[in-house]
């Protein structure tokens, strides 16, 4: 965090095109891992509904 911080008070341009671009790599990762769970969690439950169905 204080790594952050330093890179962010530092002026150099350099410095903070590095910090946007990791900010943006770690938003573009979150976005993946959670479009992977909602579609786990989609085709899971389109595979118990059938089941559910059929038991009942």
């Amino acid at each position: 965090m204080k790594d952050i911080c330093r890179t962010l008070t530092d002026s150099s341009r350099e410095s903070k095109f590095t910090l946007v671009a990791s900010v943006v790599a770690i938003v573009r990762l979150e976005k993946i891992v959670t479009a992977r769970q909602s579609f786990a969690r989609v085709t899971r439950s389109t595979q118990i509904a059938p089941l559910v169905v059929s038991g009942a």
